[in-house]
């Protein structure tokens, strides 16, 4: 008898959709049956044949606790998580302090695990030139490491601490002590240098707009930043991984380095593939991000990018501010990120409904990909037999109308660029190992029912 059985779904995979019936036991897929097959189960849910899609693993999350629990904490943005289809979540290491070493990265797992009520894993601070202390970090659990091609904001430095990488020399010397681990690196890909030489031509004041930041952080920039990264990760024998890309030098760049042999892969997010650059001019720095988000022709090579296999992952990069610190006078100053993750998995299934991806894309780019770069395929990403049962149940006939009022963030307020927007689809359910975790606008499980996942360099147990 099984736990649960997923009655009559049209399962999603890498391959396409399969009419089918799962069935799961302790958590896990232990079976594919005949859509109208008869099993026993304690449990049954009739999926009447609504799409069903291996639970989303994003790979691009920021929660910044401890530190700012004003803004998000584990609870609420793990909340915000499952609500948009999202059963796993790999956070960045921006925090106070930064998990710079082993003992502060095995403070924050302690910190999110009676919270979390989604799966997660670490980021570790990247930039510390040390293979030995990079190798802590990794068997502490790291899944990964990020490293910031600026120098440490001022009055930030505790949580920028080892994640800072300025210049060539440290950013190979840091990719360089990465490298043993096998673990990725991920960088934020914008050239350091170019963006103060053109900040520079503007004072501070009021008359700074979003086309002050569009100038300040121009698409070369990224391209110029990719390059750099690139090289130095080939010299140094590390894995690369490329955030949140934003433009078509970003993918020109990206595209050279792979059609050289290097080992890197890239991301972008919604708000650069499907969001207007118009939204900064009606929605001022609720919509800033860095990079910015660009133009038609940026969003037409980034659609291109995901058909043709340059990108690897879709992200949220989901990160929280309040609105007290968005609503600043001068746009250059105001803090970048907008807390979106609860509509990640809304706009990627609004555009496999209007044509614009398959759902076997929507499958690899936002669960399969991202769970083979960070080591967890075959547990995650998956609905094959011995998987995690991490499900997101779709209905695609009923669309949903974004209401922020009804956000689990804490930045809930900072979600106008989404407010009343429709969506193609509507999540009903989202499953974590075979447990409802959201459902009927609501989290079904405790705090704490989600579970830490080490990385490959952690003790196997």
């Amino acid at each position: 008898m099984f736990d649960l059985i997923m009655k009559n779904a049209a399962v999603a995979t890498e391959s396409g959709l399969v009419r089918a019936t799962l069935g799961i036991e302790d958590g896990r897929v232990s079976a594919w049956l005949a859509p109208d097959a008869a099993a026993q189960a304690r449990e049954t849910v009739d999926c009447g044949g609504k799409y069903l899609l291996p639970g989303m693993v994003d790979m691009h999350f920021h929660c910044r606790v401890p530190g700012r629990s004003d803004r998000e904490d584990f609870d609420t943005a793990t909340m915000s998580a499952a609500k948009g289809g999202v059963t796993t979540i790999i956070e960045m290491p921006i925090a106070k302090p930064s998990p710079h070493d082993a003992q502060t990265l095995r403070n924050r797992i302690a910190y999110a695990e009676p919270l979390a009520v989604v799966d997660y894993g670490f980021y570790a601070a990247g930039a510390t030139r040390d293979s030995a202390k990079a190798a802590e970090l990794a068997e502490a659990g790291a899944m990964g490491f990020k490293i910031f091609l600026h120098a440490q904001p001022k009055g930030r430095e505790d949580e920028f601490h080892d994640l800072c990488a300025v210049g060539s020399a440290e950013l190979y010397e840091s990719l360089r002590a990465n490298a043993g681990t096998g673990l990725i690196t991920c960088v934020h890909a914008e050239d350091d240098g170019l963006i103060r030489a053109r900040t520079a031509q503007f004072g501070k004041g009021e008359k700074n707009t979003y086309l002050q930041q569009m100038e300040t952080r121009p698409p070369e920039a990224e391209e110029l930043a990719i390059l750099t990264a690139g090289l130095a990760a080939s010299l140094a024998g590390a894995r690369l991984h490329i955030c949140h890309i934003s433009s078509e030098n970003g993918i020109r760049a990206l595209r050279y380095l792979k059609n050289s042999g290097g080992d890197v892969t890239g991301e972008s997010c919604p708000p650069y593939l499907w969001l207007d650059a118009d939204l900064m001019r009606v929605f001022g720095s609720y919509a800033k991000v860095n990079p910015p988000i660009r133009d038609g022709r940026h969003k037409t090579a980034l659609l291109s990018a995901l058909q043709d296999g340059t990108l690897d992952a879709i992200s949220s990069d989901h990160a929280p501010f309040l609105p007290a610190e968005k609503e600043v006078a001068d746009f250059l100053l105001a803090p970048s990120g907008m807390p979106g993750v609860e509509f990640f998995g809304p706009s990627v299934i609004d555009r496999v409904l209007r044509g614009e991806l398959s759902l076997a894309q929507a499958v690899h780019f936002t669960a399969a990909s991202p769970a083979r770069l960070l080591g967890l395929y075959g547990k995650k990403g998956t609905l094959e037999v011995g998987a995690d049962a991490d499900m997101v149940l779709v209905d695609p006939d009923r669309d949903m109308q974004a209401d922020i009022s009804r956000s689990f963030s804490k930045s809930s307020k900072s979600l106008y660029p989404y407010h009343s927007k429709i969506f193609r689809g509507r999540i009903d359910k989202t499953f974590l190992r075979g447990k409802v975790v959201y459902g009927d606008g609501s989290i079904l499980v405790d705090r704490g029912y989600g579970c830490f996942l080490p990385g490959a360099g952690a003790p196997k147990h």
